[in-house]
């Protein structure tokens, strides 16, 4: 994508989704100006967001994250391994709460309300995905508890599924937290496969 094909909206959702977790910089010997772009580049966006100085730009050669071939800048495995690792968590915990989470609910009037697009590929299951990815941070630890949240949710509505939330509204309000701090009987965790 090139700068001149990206829109303001590319821009925020870029921006949006790409968190910094400062410990971890410290720990590889990197600065937030130097892991910006290098997600810059790692998700194919104008350089230009995350400008660098001539020492920075030598630091992230010199660690082996990045490459320099005539003016194009590219990453190099270690450079990308930070952010595949990242893509892979996201993915096996979205992909854990998108079936979790329930398709359809009855309505008040006999029918049936949809909560989530069926695929993971529609353009509904990526907008949840974006909204949860900046939601958990990539943090293990609050991906359990929104999924014993949801689980505890489930048990609770389980005669009463009419009211709930759509799926990007539940990630919006982060839904969750009503319920993770909930205990639910152990016997319960069967009944939420029948639901």
């Amino acid at each position: 994508m090139t700068e001149s094909h990206l829109t303001k909206t590319n821009y925020t959702q870029m921006i949006d989704s790409i968190t910094v977790n400062i410990p971890k910089l410290v720990g590889l010997g990197l600065n937030a100006n130097q892991y910006m772009r290098l997600a810059l580049i790692y998700h194919n966006l104008p350089t230009d967001l995350a400008p660098l100085s001539t020492a920075d730009m030598d630091i992230l050669i010199e660690k082996e994250y990045l490459g320099v071939m005539m003016t194009t800048e590219f990453l190099l495995p270690k450079g990308k391994a930070l952010f595949e690792a990242s893509e892979k968590f996201i993915d096996t915990a979205f992909n854990e709460l998108y079936q979790l989470y329930p398709r359809q609910v009855p309505d008040s009037r006999g029918g049936y309300r949809v909560l989530r697009s069926k695929a993971l590929d529609s353009e509904d299951a990526k907008i949840c995905k974006r909204k949860y990815e900046i939601a958990i941070k990539n943090d293990k630890n609050l991906h359990a508890k929104v999924i014993k949240g949801l689980k505890t949710e489930l048990v609770m509505r389980r005669n009463s599924m009419t009211y709930m939330q759509n799926m990007q509204t539940w990630i919006n309000q982060r839904g969750w937290e009503k319920y993770m701090d909930l205990e639910m009987e152990s016997r319960d965790d069967d009944r939420i496969s029948s639901i």
